[in-house]
């Protein structure tokens, strides 16, 4: 007896079970779960074609848009929710879970608005429905809305908001604490993790202090530091509010804490919610240069090294994304081998790979 499942839904309900099921069959640690999931896609897939229908070529290229934002959204809550079920009832972790909570009705109201859009442009109103029979017969198998899509991938300090003058100074007033005296030029470690400055600063004094020790002094002074309005790099959030409007899916990648990152994003008027991923210190045993970091947005956000676009402002950074295979790697206001100069964000919008990207009129 053939597998049949009945279905009695609206087209955008149809494009957004495909989108999921896709995820549980790459993403659930479960085998048995993942094959379950790729039968149910068999059976699915050859739908697509219906959901196209009579529609005009015309408007293909805006479908195919609406289906990879809907698809990025779709991985947006995959990771909220992954990261929700990890989460301790710690005081950490309790601030953590209503910030995840928060970003999860929010993108769960960009999901149904995506859908509501479209439902209206195949010509469906309302609550009304469609009837489908997936295992009836169909002409042909392959999907027909697997929307091609590519990311770009953000350094934080120095790319997005303007912590680092903030990070020299809480670096200055460690080393005072401790009794460190010189003429380090905290402005030069730009784009090294923290462990790697702390063990260079330690190493240089001759104290005994443990690098651990430093560390945890600079996240106290540099949490004070960002009580303060933070910056944002000149035509960031204008660049990633653009970016949100199309379907190109958004990351930040960064040497900065889990808590650095939010915080430093939230006090230069972004919001976490806004990006599809975002890749830490605390996600990654490795710093750039190492591709590590890189490979774990890219692996993420279900996008190949090829499909990927850079954006850093260190040449260890560069160094990382050209090493993790980005198709292209821009150096803001800097020239290293292997990237482009980008003289300021509000170019990105103009380029091409962008400009040639349907907006999309969702929250």
């Amino acid at each position: 007896m053939t597998d049949r499942l009945m279905y009695e839904i609206s087209p955008a309900e149809l494009i957004d079970r495909i989108a999921i099921e896709t995820l549980i069959a790459t993403r659930h640690p479960d085998q048995e779960t993942q094959s379950e999931a790729l039968r149910r896609l068999e059976l699915l897939h050859p739908l697509e074609g219906t959901v196209v229908g009579s529609m005009a070529q015309s408007q293909r290229p805006v479908l195919d848009a609406f289906v990879a934002a809907l698809q990025a959204t779709n991985r947006r809550l995959w990771l909220a929710e992954s990261r929700l079920r990890e989460l301790d009832w710690s005081a950490d972790g309790k601030r953590e879970y209503f910030t995840l909570s928060r970003s999860l009705f929010l993108t769960n109201v960009r999901r149904s608005a995506i859908k509501n859009k479209i439902d209206m442009l195949l010509g469906i109103k309302g609550s009304r429905k469609k009837h489908y029979d997936a295992g009836a017969p169909t002409a042909g198998n392959a999907p027909i809305l697997s929307a091609p899509h590519f990311a770009i991938l953000f350094d934080l300090d120095g790319v997005l908001v303007d912590t680092e003058p903030l990070k020299a100074r809480a670096h200055a007033l460690v080393a005072e604490d401790i009794g460190i005296k010189g003429t380090t030029d905290f402005s030069e470690l730009v784009g090294q993790s923290l462990s790697s400055i702390a063990g260079q600063i330690m190493s240089e004094s001759g104290r005994a202090q443990s690098s651990d020790d430093y560390v945890k002094r600079f996240h106290a002074r540099y949490a004070e530091l960002l009580s303060e309005t933070v910056p944002p790099i000149a035509g960031g959030p204008e660049v990633i509010s653009h970016l949100r409007h199309s379907s190109i899916l958004v990351g930040v990648v960064t040497s900065s804490t889990a808590f650095e990152c939010e915080t430093a994003l939230r006090s230069a008027r972004y919001e976490p919610s806004e990006f599809d991923v975002l890749i830490s210190a605390d996600d990654v045993g490795r710093a750039k240069p190492d591709p590590a970091p890189y490979l774990a947005g890219m692996e993420a956000l279900l996008v190949k090294p090829r499909d990927c676009i850079v954006v850093e402002d260190s040449i260890s950074g560069v160094t990382a994304a050209l090493a993790a295979g980005a198709r292209k790697v821009f150096h803001l206001q800097g020239n290293s081998a292997g990237s482009e100069r980008l003289e300021c964000l509000d170019d990105i919008p103009k380029m091409p790979f962008v400009r040639n990207v349907p907006l999309l009129d969702i929250p």
